[in-house]
């Protein structure tokens, strides 16, 4: 025994502790295996019960390698093929894979993120310059526009009212409003980033309402009313027309009184409206050369819902603008109508021909 059999067990023993020490990570034996064994032999389970216990576990463990080495082979097949590579996907390593995780973390997602920022910075700047600016010229020459319209209403009574034209910021839209009209977009160079800076938020959020595209059907529909609507300087307004009574002092804003009023009382705010827009048009107001125009205006279904005592008020506005027109009235308005222009034409027909006559109004005697 002490000469063979004890030995040749020994020499068994050693050898195994040397595979041992070999093929397994000492942490691993030193930290986890040899504590748990102790355990377990303390706790009373034999050897052999031991044995019996780690290869049930083992089994159970490489079933369980073998499953996700499974899914892992098919997630690489799916990589290779989409990307077109000539990667192994049942290596047994995952250099491959690994390294190319490795370049675009570390090298091209870097790159990708400078050019990201770039044209963000880019589309930004672009998007100031002329988006922005655009809109923001579009309101200063709208506002100079109600300015000039107001000094050609300023000496014109209706009657007796007066009108005037407001243009305020929109209240909805006034973070807008605030960003078109702050006086920092005028700065240029390096000067610029204290707007973009400030307006950062803003900006994003407007950006996003005519360029996210979102899903197809509704959104797309939505996105299409979003650009009409954003682009357009007037979403960023609110438009008004206040009368002015010379008698009583009062003022009405035609916002809060067009569905009170009779029809006659809506149109007379239109007429007011296109007589002074056709006066700041045609520089009625202005002096020399400039003031030399047509004047011309054209009417189609004039007066239809006025009264002959608003009817009357309308033309002497005409007169007082200086302005030449031309009125095609329905015929229950001649009477009215042709007592105060110059002259009146009167179209007859029938079925087969048509003429037209000069109006004569014949005196009863």
């Amino acid at each position: 025994m002490n000469t063979e059999k004890i030995i040749s067990e020994e020499n068994i023993i050693k050898e195994k502790e040397s595979n041992l020490k070999k093929n397994y990570d000492p942490f691993l034996i030193e930290e986890k295996a040899e504590p748990l064994y102790k355990e377990k032999i303390d706790s009373g389970m034999s050897n052999l019960a031991i044995l019996q216990e780690t290869n049930v576990n083992l089994s159970r463990l490489q079933y369980l390698v073998n499953n996700l080495n499974t899914q892992v082979i098919r997630l690489r097949r799916d990589y290779v093929n989409d990307y077109h590579l000539s990667y192994d996907p049942a290596c047994e390593d995952n250099k491959q894979f690994e390294d190319e995780l490795v370049e675009f973390r570390d090298v091209k997602l870097p790159e990708y993120e400078d050019k990201i920022k770039d044209s963000y910075d880019k589309a930004t700047h672009q998007f100031k310059d002329d988006f922005i600016f655009k809109l923001r010229g579009s309101i200063e020459d709208v506002e100079d526009q109600i300015e000039n319209l107001n000094k050609a209403l300023k000496e014109s009574q209706f009657g007796r009212d007066l009108y005037k034209f407001t243009v305020k910021p929109s209240q909805v839209y006034r973070r807008y409003y605030d960003m078109l009209k702050d006086d920092l977009i005028l700065e240029s160079g390096d000067d610029e980033s204290k707007f973009i800076e400030k307006y950062k938020d803003v900006m994003e959020d407007l950006f996003r309402q005519i360029v996210d595209v979102g899903e197809q059907g509704d959104k797309t529909s939505e996105l299409m009313s979003n650009i009409e609507k954003f682009t357009d300087y007037r979403s960023y307004l609110d438009f008004d027309l206040i009368v002015y009574n010379i008698d009583s002092g009062e003022e009405q804003r035609l916002s809060k009184m067009i569905k009170k009023k009779s029809g006659g009382e809506t149109q007379t705010p239109f007429y007011i409206s296109v007589l002074a827009s056709f006066a700041q048009l045609y520089h009625v107001h202005d002096e020399g050369e400039l003031s030399n125009t047509t004047r011309l205006i054209i009417f189609d279904e004039a007066f239809s819902k006025m009264d002959r005592s608003r009817i009357k008020e309308a033309v002497k506005l005409l007169r007082k603008f200086n302005l030449q027109v031309i009125l095609s009235a329905p015929s229950d308005k001649v009477a009215d109508i042709s007592e105060l222009v110059d002259e009146t034409l009167v179209t007859l027909h029938d079925k087969n021909s048509s003429c037209i006559r000069l109006y004569e109004k014949v005196e009863e005697k």
